[in-house]
């Protein structure tokens, strides 16, 4: 065999190896398993010089490669080192010492030939060709992975909101007096049977019952002026109740059902007498 023919044929081996080598890479960091071309065998080989000294001459040479995992060697005149990386060897090969030749060759489908390109350290680029018996790169589907989403327990329901509504407003020719003040938060009004929750300035009429909690002090404001305050704990009803003294009728009245109270006349706006109906009768309040 020609000394350059030798030299291709260890560029050839070498090559094979080194694509075995990358092949391993991508196995370990892909998501699919895939094997690398076996170069192992007796190749008959091309070498077409297309640049450089000797243009358009071909050198036939041949080898006998042999690949453990990645890597490639050979012999057949060349000193053939290299590396397999899927389905392309790359590898070198040398002879005497002087002459180095590099090689990149890619396996076909069915493992019977090879194609690629070379390069030598005398200044010639050729294509190269080659025909043999390997076994091509096999590659398994990739894994799949089946996520199994579990269904969310359905939400409890919410609990209904513990506070009651707001008072509503009052038609103004009812109002009978008015929230004037309230210190603590445990305060509402029960008005045809359904309790509210009142703020300061929220309108009373007659029937409003004012109940206060432990720790919840209010004020009241009549209408035709005087104040009265709510003790805590306590509960007094806007009764409304007219009666005739000396043929006109008298003011609304407050009722105490529970607790105690205590009255402001504030007799500069009130204009008529505050009634307070108490266990023991009523008490007119005229300031």
């Amino acid at each position: 065999m020609p000394r350059r023919q030798i030299r291709f044929a260890r560029t050839a081996v070498a090559a094979v190896a080194g694509v075995a080598a990358a092949l391993v890479l991508t196995l370990s960091s892909g998501s699919s398993a895939s094997s690398i071309a076996d170069f192992t065998g007796h190749w008959s080989l091309v070498d077409h010089v297309v640049s450089g000294p000797e243009t358009g001459e071909d050198y036939p040479w041949s080898g006998d490669w042999t690949q453990t995992g990645s890597e490639l060697t050979g012999t057949g005149g060349y000193t053939i080192v290299g590396s397999v990386s899927g389905s392309t060897a790359n590898f070198k090969t040398t002879s005497g010492g002087k002459y180095v030749a590099t090689f990149h060759l890619t396996m076909s489908a069915d493992g019977k030939s090879l194609s690629g390109s070379a390069e030598d350290n005398e200044g010639r680029s050729f294509t190269v060709t080659a025909t043999g018996a390997g076994k091509p790169a096999t590659e398994e589907p990739a894994k799949t992975t089946t996520s199994i989403e579990t269904p969310k327990p359905p939400e409890a329901p919410k609990p209904p909101s513990s506070k009651p509504p707001l008072l509503p407003h009052v038609d103004p020719s009812k109002i009978t007096g008015r929230i004037q003040s309230i210190s603590g938060r445990n305060v509402s009004v029960v008005r045809e049977g359904k309790r509210y929750a009142v703020e300061k300035n929220s309108e009373l009429q007659t029937g409003d019952v004012v109940e206060t909690g432990t720790g919840t002090f209010a004020a009241l404001e009549f209408s035709i002026g005087g104040r009265v305050g709510i003790n805590r704990e306590s509960k007094v009803t806007m009764t409304g109740e007219r009666e005739v003294t000396d043929g006109k009728p008298s003011g609304p009245r407050a009722t105490i059902e529970r607790g105690t109270v205590w009255v402001k006349p504030d007799s500069k706006s009130r204009k008529e007498p505050i009634e307070i109906q108490t266990n023991g009768g009523v008490m007119g309040i005229k300031g």
